[in-house]
Formats: structure tokens, sequence, C-alpha cells
């Protein structure tokens, strides 16, 4: 029994596929790279302050002002800059600093200021006294200053027990502090238009690789072929020219030389329909007249008649139960 062969077509197909698993990694790597490049934008150094209580002070009370500070690789906070203890602008004294620093796995680190300023004057009616804000240095490959803004609290004069009057109305609530959002939704669009992008790129793919495997089968090549030469059959020789690209098609999908006597077995092979096995007979007995036998003038006349439209039919019905059949 004959060994049978990788196919053209069964080639292209390997190809197709590995070209695409290719491709398939090198956009991932591709969105990778750029999620790292977008997705997380650090600065050298970010503080977030988190606000104390903003009212009912009163002379003597403690307000604890802390942040939480994020320091990429190379930065590291100066204890020079903590403020010392003593006044600030007239109402409060600064009574203890404090900092502390984690590093983390990737070389950068997280430090927690704490400052406690104590109030050292009464109001004579409730208002709203400012902490100013406080210069924080940095060491780092690149020497920063960064601020610590002011903030802004409420304080009441000392209760002596007696029932006030003619208080102020209540303020309305100060606005709640908004998140910054911006960088999260230019990473959001860029995600959504990388995608959009991937799924555009995908879909081509599959419909080029699906184009290109139907093109590359064995009997749409020959179909193509056979329209050129079905229009110059005036001769055995051009009828021996159309019939080369339909046995080159059966050779390509056999994966060995397909004969006359091997049509059988190779049609049970690819359980192809009756009708189509009754036709490949034809063909090849046909085409056994032309390439081994030596017609009279009217029997030649009558093949080449009827060869045509018996080459176009055969090679239309295999091209149909190509397309359907799995490689």
């Amino acid at each position: 029994m004959l060994m049978k062969l990788p196919t053209i077509s069964m080639l292209l197909n390997r190809f197709s596929r590995q070209a695409f698993k290719r491709s398939i990694l090198a956009m991932a790597s591709m969105t990778l790279l750029f999620v790292s490049q977008c997705a997380y934008p650090k600065a050298p150094v970010t503080i977030e302050r988190e606000d104390p209580r903003l009212y009912g002070y009163q002379l003597g009370d403690v307000i604890t002002e802390s942040a939480y500070i994020g320091l990429a690789s190379g930065y590291h906070f100066d204890q020079q800059s903590l403020p010392k203890n003593g006044k600030r602008a007239g109402w409060f004294m600064v009574r203890a600093s404090h900092y502390s620093e984690q590093a983390l796995a990737d070389g950068s680190a997280i430090g927690k200021l704490t400052i406690d300023f104590q109030l050292i004057n009464s109001p004579s009616n409730i208002r709203s006294l400012t902490i100013p804000p406080i210069s924080l240095k940095f060491k780092g490959p690149q020497n920063l200053v960064d601020t610590l803004p002011s903030l802004t609290i409420d304080a009441a004069p000392l209760d002596t027990g007696e029932v006030r009057t003619g208080l102020p109305d209540a303020q309305p609530p100060r606005p709640a502090k908004l998140i910054a959002t911006g960088e999260t939704q230019a990473l959001l669009e860029n995600l959504l238009f990388l995608a959009g992008m991937i799924g555009i790129w995908l879909i081509i793919s599959l419909l080029v690789q699906r184009f290109s495997k139907r093109k590359s089968k064995p009997f749409a090549s020959a179909h193509r072929d056979i329209r050129r030469l079905s229009r110059l059959l005036i001769s055995i020789e051009s009828a021996q020219a159309l019939a080369q690209p339909v046995h080159r098609a059966f050779d390509q999908t056999a994966g060995y030389r397909l004969f006359r006597e091997g049509v059988p077995v190779f049609c049970e092979q690819l359980h192809t329909p009756e009708a189509l096995r009754a036709m490949t007979d034809a063909f090849f007995e046909t085409s056994q007249r032309l390439f081994f036998k030596e017609e009279t003038e009217e029997a030649a006349t009558e093949l080449l008649s009827n060869f045509p439209k018996q080459v176009r039919d055969l090679v239309r019905a295999w091209k149909k139960f190509e397309a359907k059949r799995r490689p």
C-alpha cells in the first residue's frame, strides 16, 4: 500500500496555523508591553494626606495631621525637613513629628508622616483657623521638594457655662474631596482602543486565513486553471493540457500519483458521494483515451465536444466537496 505523503494544501494549512499562533504571541507581548508602559504611570514622589476631624476644637486640643508618602526606587525622605517643635501661625504649636518608612520588593517605599499640632489660643467666636503648608524634601537621583497642603479647622472659644445667644447660622458642609480619575479614565480609554484594534486584527486574520485556505485547495486551483484552458480546446493536445490540472489536483488530494485503478480506494477513503465517484471514474476513463489510445476522427470530435463540460462539472463538484471536507 502506498504511503500517503503530505499534500501542498496540508503544508500550507500547517504553515498558516503556525504563523497564526506566532502572531497571537506577538500581539500578546505587545499588549503586555503597552499595559506596563501606560497602566501605572508613577511619579517619583506622591503624597496622600489623611484629613483629621475639621471641627469642634478648643484651646489645648491636639490636631494630628498624617500623610502617606509613596517613594519611587532610589528616593528617600529627608528627615531634616520634619517641622521643628514650636509655634505656627500664632494659633498652633508643633508638639511632635514622626516619619517611618517601609521598603517594597521593587525598590520603592511607602512612608507615613505624622505631625501633632496643639491649639494654643482661644478665639472669641467660632472661627476657621488654617495650619500653614509644610515643605518636605526628598533625596534621590534628583533632589525634590513637595508640599503638604494647608489644613483649615473650625475652633470655638472655651465654654464658660453661660447660655450664648446670637450664634451665627450653621454653615453648609464643605464639599467632599474629589478623587482624581483622569489617569484611570485615560488608561481605560487606551485599553478599550487596544482591545478594539486586537479584535479587528483577529477578525481580519481569520478572514484572510480562511480565504487563503480556500484558494490554496487543489480543486480550487484547478478550477482557475481550466477556466483559461477550456476556451482553447481544439485538438487532442489542448484536451490533454485541460486534463493535466485536474490530475494534479487529484494527486495533491491523495498525496500520491492517482490512476484509474486506485480511484475506488481513493473515493472510499474520502467517503465521496456515489454520483461524484461515477463522475471521477468517467473522467479517468476519458483521460486514458486521450493519453494512451488513438481515436478515429469521428470519435475524437465527439470526445473533444463533450470533454470541456465533463471537466468543468467534475471540478466544480470536487471543489464543493473539498470546501465542506475538513483537512
